[in-house]
């Protein structure tokens, strides 16, 4: 997958992430040219421009607007679940970005209740888990149930799989994150693989740098529902 990236000039780009970019574009991007142009050749007459213009980019796929990332677990697409992180222990769900997006908005579902003052936190990883790609708080206090929206620094988002983490950042009860109702069928995952979502240590309602995703402790119901708002 092609590293993310923050909208700027290539030479600001911090040494590692350019290393990591320079690897890709060697490795990977001319098997990804050539899947491209046989897809051209399939494409409907007149199609191709679209995909040319300055409103699409990574591949041909257009840039959306809006995006609801989807648990990769299976779930129940009728119904949503609760759970209700700590500052000690978070919750940490696999999602999958179906289009690329420059995001500066995100947006969850607060179901209520909490303590009084109460701020809650997201943070958005990559598959790894090494990268925190963002990282907000949100002053709930409370706040009936709602959906609620923190912005952020842009950032170019490609399609690929992501981790979220919720938790309390700092309060003493944090209100119910509406979650996926997922299956159980993955929720223990092979040994040594990454786990699909599950709860996540943490020391004082921090978000950490980074984080491995074999250890979390696989639970069902452990992936926060978000939206993301692009430009």
């Amino acid at each position: 997958m092609i590293p993310a990236v923050e909208p700027g000039r290539i030479e600001d780009l911090p040494p590692n992430e350019l290393r990591e970019m320079l690897e890709w574009w060697r490795t990977e991007r001319p098997a990804q040219e050539q899947r491209l142009a046989t897809l051209g050749q399939l494409l409907p007459r007149g199609t191709r421009r679209d995909m040319e213009d300055g409103h699409t980019h990574t591949f041909g796929l257009r840039r959306a607007r809006v995006l609801v990332p989807k648990t990769v677990q299976p779930f129940d697409g009728s119904t949503a679940a609760t759970a209700t992180p700590t500052t000690t222990s978070a919750l940490v769900g696999l999602v999958e970005l179906q289009s690329p997006i420059i995001a500066d908005r995100i947006t969850y579902f607060g179901n209520g209740g909490g303590s009084n003052p109460a701020v809650v936190r997201l943070a958005l990883y990559n598959e790894d888990g090494k990268r925190k790609l963002r990282d907000v708080t949100d002053a709930v206090n409370n706040a009936a149930a709602a959906e609620r929206s923190v912005t952020f620094a842009r950032i170019h988002l490609p399609p690929g799989n992501y981790y979220i983490l919720a938790c309390l950042s700092s309060g003493a009860t944090s209100p119910p994150f509406v979650v996926y109702n997922t299956s159980t069928v993955f929720t223990t995952g092979a040994s040594g693989e990454p786990d699909i979502e599950g709860n996540l240590t943490i020391t004082g309602g921090a978000a950490p740098a980074t984080f491995d995703p074999t250890v979390l402790s696989v639970a069902a119901d452990r992936t926060a529902v978000f939206r993301l708002d692009g430009v």
